[in-house]
């Protein structure tokens, strides 16, 4: 059981570093099907985090928008 909690809490550091990556290519420029790509991912790994339990321990993450327009090109 201990060593279950270990892996766990080793995936969900995972996701959250994932997230955070995610984050950041949010302020680059992508096209809209790419961005829309990134959204889902968000999206995902964030339902993982929710239904593993673990919304407490990383409650900050749910603080990242997930709806967010891409960076423009100044073109």
């Amino acid at each position: 059981m201990k060593s279950n909690n270990r892996n766990n809490r080793l995936v969900i550091g995972k996701i959250s570093q994932v997230l955070r990556l995610l984050q950041s290519l949010e302020n680059m420029e992508l096209s809209k099907n790419d961005a829309f790509e990134v959204q889902i991912a968000k999206g995902l790994l964030m339902a993982i985090i929710e239904y593993s339990g673990y919304r407490t321990k990383y409650h900050w993450l749910f603080g990242i928008r997930l709806l967010r327009v891409p960076a423009q090109k100044n073109h």
